[in-house]
């Protein structure tokens, strides 16, 4: 049923912004909704080709130059990645519950739970110990030439 409320969300925005209505933005994007907590959580454009923002239950972040994996739970945690600039290194993060962790070079695969567990693979390429790293729940292993997982039970 979750899928179901999440392709809503999207069609009425889609709606909104096609029958001319002013949102005050030029792009939302993935908007999530709890129906039961009301939480809420988006990533907009004020502008085309200028900076992103969330808005997550009304508290506004940014901007950032890229917005990516924005996570939200019935219980209120919440997670994205972000890159604040252009540049390609030492310029990736990650906001957990509003607690700021990085710079990366790159992050994927930002996981978190209702219970506010949190897992995400991170690359960094300069250092001396380079290489894809894990975080999980705040604890650091590798370096590791690759990082591969298989979750079938990961929810967007």
């Amino acid at each position: 049923m979750k899928s179901i409320k999440y392709f809503l969300a999207i069609v009425v925005i889609a709606v909104i912004g096609a029958t001319g209505c002013n949102t005050g933005y030029h792009s939302v994007s993935f908007f999530l909704h709890h129906t039961e907590s009301g939480n809420y959580a988006y990533i907009y454009q004020k502008e085309k080709g200028v900076s992103y923002y969330v808005n997550i239950n009304g508290k506004i972040s940014g901007p950032y130059y890229y917005v990516s994996d924005l996570l939200l739970t019935e219980s209120g945690n919440h997670a994205y990645s972000y890159k604040e600039k252009e540049e390609l290194y030492n310029n990736a993060y990650v906001s957990i519950n509003g607690e700021i962790s990085g710079p990366y070079d790159y992050v994927s695969d930002l996981l978190l739970t209702e219970s506010g567990n949190y897992a995400y693979q991170y690359l960094k390429v300069k250092e001396e110990y380079g290489g894809w790293y894990v975080n999980i729940n705040g604890e650091i292993s590798g370096p590791y030439d690759s990082v591969q997982y298989d979750l079938p039970h990961r929810e967007r």
